[in-house]
């Protein structure tokens, strides 16, 4: 059986789980501003509910680096690379308060959670498919902007939409491994 320390079983709010949530909230935003924006234009709701995306998403990016951390303490410190994954995660989070070049964020956050997952994964407490989520899916959010942006052109149109969409499920794949930690963690007795 998994066990852990005293301190994280106690915890009151679990970063992990505040992360996923933020996380999937901030893509109920971001599709509420877009159905705003179509219905109403940009003024108005669509740039409001788009801003609260923003901030959710800035959120989200802070507390899943809360995680990292959260995790490399209670392993017992998953390595250099894990280190190193953790302080790019922080850049990719600080990033993410523009919301809009997800190119950007996507991509320095994904190497973060790349080079932190790998070391998570090597280690093998946290249960494989979350581990496995929590390694990938913020590279596939990156993957997902680039195909849009260079399909497209930059410019909006039907493949942007597709892009966009892959982001938005990258995301919620993302927020769910999160959500996953938070119940795993919480379940686990402490040592």
């Amino acid at each position: 059986m998994n066990t852990v320390t005293n301190d994280m079983v106690s915890r009151k709010t679990p970063p992990d789980t505040l992360a996923g949530a933020c996380m999937g909230l901030a893509v109920i935003a971001f599709l509420g501003s877009a159905l705003a924006d179509a219905a109403w234009g940009w003024e108005g709701t669509a740039g409001a509910v788009y801003g609260v995306g923003s901030l959710l998403l800035v959120a989200a990016g802070f507390l899943l680096v809360a995680t990292q951390v959260q995790l490399h303490k209670i392993h017992g410190g998953l390595g250099r690379a894990a280190q190193v994954g953790i302080a790019v995660s922080a850049l990719g989070a600080l990033l993410s308060f523009v919301s809009w070049a997800v190119v950007l964020w996507g991509t320095v956050l994904g190497v973060g959670t790349l080079l932190f997952g790998t070391a998570v994964l090597r280690q093998g407490r946290v249960p494989r498919p979350l581990a496995l989520t929590l390694t990938w899916a913020a590279p596939a959010v990156a993957a997902a902007a680039w195909a849009g942006a260079i399909l497209s052109g930059g410019e909006d149109s039907a493949v942007s939409t597709v892009a966009d969409v892959g982001v938005g499920v990258a995301l919620l794949v993302l927020a769910w491994g999160l959500i996953g930690v938070g119940r795993w963690s919480a379940s686990v007795e402490p040592a």
